[in-house]
């Protein structure tokens, strides 16, 4: 699929130009997103290092560790290919970033100063090099490297699916969260680190391509990125829609995540399926924040909830509880 996108996607742009650390490097296992689908289990190399706001990226999750992971990546991270090793991480002179950093800053007729996994030149790239996953379960990232500024960068990155080639899963505008942001730094020795990770929102938004100026992948607007959280009520609720599994992760039993679902005309019974759900409870309000339905909170495994939608209306899913885990509404 990628290969196809990356030929469909070339040849347009073609026409369009036409026409115009401190601790030791252990061995770590990198599970992907076990919640979201089959895991995919495989051997990095990670520096173990503690920064400011790392415990925001939550230790049980599949989630927060895949983050910690890319961030070891982005800094010290190689790939190896039929016996062949590739540095691909920042702290290693001509490494994959470090050139193609120097590439897009030598771009002076256009915004070249980010390089994303949904990268119309090189996301099939990227994907391989970082071993991120296509379909449901990848992480999507855009390391920006803002103008003028040498010794600071910035990693943004997210678990949620944002769609592939032509098609957005969220659409443009919505808030996407959660975004995290980690600060990375150039430190006197001339070695790149991780000093700070924030959590935050960030509108949907394409991707910009900094050869063509076409606005390519589905992607989000590091520009509007706020640090802090949305979902804690009725009024700043999270998108999401039939069949689109969103994550869930939670530190505190008491937190609560509310998340909003617009129906269209449909009127049958739509059903709420929240996984390894033991130690969550889901919740159904309608538009006015009356209680539709819930789940008992009880059960091991998956649960479901239940309720008749009326047409054209706002329902609102609020999940409680110290889970990670996805839900769906189908």
């Amino acid at each position: 699929m990628r290969k196809f996108r990356y030929i469909a996607f070339s040849l347009v742009a073609l026409f369009v130009v036409a026409v115009s650390l401190i601790t030791p490097k252990v061995k770590a296992s990198w599970v992907y997103n076990e919640a979201l689908s089959a895991d995919i289990d495989f051997n990095v190399d990670v520096i173990v290092m503690p920064w400011e706001g790392a415990d925001d990226l939550p230790n049980q999750s599949e989630y927060g560790n895949n983050h910690k992971i890319l961030i070891e990546k982005v800094l010290n991270g190689t790939y190896t290919s039929g016996g062949t090793n590739q540095n691909v991480g920042l702290n290693t002179e001509n490494s994959y970033l470090a050139e193609e950093i120097a590439n897009r800053k030598a771009i002076s007729y256009r915004d070249a100063n980010q390089l994303g996994s949904m990268d119309l030149w090189q996301s099939d790239r990227i994907n391989e090099f970082f071993e991120l996953n296509d379909g449901t379960n990848n992480v999507e990232f855009i390391l920006k490297f803002p103008d003028g500024s040498d010794d600071t960068y910035y990693l943004y990155s997210t678990s949620l699916f944002l769609g592939d080639g032509w098609s957005p899963e969220i659409p443009a505008g919505t808030n996407i969260y959660p975004v995290y942001r980690t600060t990375l730094q150039r430190n006197a020795d001339g070695k790149w680190e991780a000093i700070a990770t924030e959590v935050g929102y960030a509108p949907s938004a394409r991707y910009s391509n900094p050869y063509t100026g076409l606005a390519l992948g589905n992607a989000f607007d590091t520009n509007k990125w706020v640090k802090g959280r949305i979902g804690t009520s009725l009024s700043d609720a999270v998108y999401t829609k039939k069949g689109y599994a969103m994550p869930v992760e939670s530190h505190d039993p008491t937190h609560e995540t509310y998340y909003y679902y617009d129906n269209g005309s449909s009127t049958t019974n739509l059903t709420v399926t929240i996984s390894k759900s033991e130690k969550a409870v889901v919740y159904v309000y309608n538009s006015s924040g009356n209680l539709v339905s819930a789940t008992s909170g009880t059960s091991q495994g998956s649960q479901k909830v239940t309720f008749k939608p009326s047409r054209n209306a706002k329902y609102y899913i609020k999940v409680t509880g110290d889970t990670y885990s996805t839900f769906t509404i189908n």
